[in-house]
């Protein structure tokens, strides 16, 4: 009982390791460059920044500024 015990343990133990070492390592490749591009703008879905979302995402810069002049609050839109 006690080996099977042991073997459990150091299952778990290494199961651990990996899932830590494979989540550093992906936060790692994201960030590697210093590019902190996101691309999936679905959380501004149906609220009013959402055209400015879509904007932002396709660097449509004179969109951005005609939706910001009509609407400046949205800079900050949380």
């Amino acid at each position: 009982m006690n080996k099977k015990k042991a073997v459990i343990t150091s299952f778990i133990v290494i199961l651990i390791i990996i899932v830590a070492k494979y989540g550093i390592q992906s936060v790692e490749d994201i960030f590697a460059d210093g590019n902190y591009k996101i691309y999936n703008v679905n959380i501004y879905k149906e609220t009013p920044a959402w055209k400015l979302a879509l904007a932002v995402r396709d660097q449509k810069t004179k969109t951005i500024e005609k939706i910001l002049k009509s609407n400046p609050s949205l800079l900050n839109y949380q």
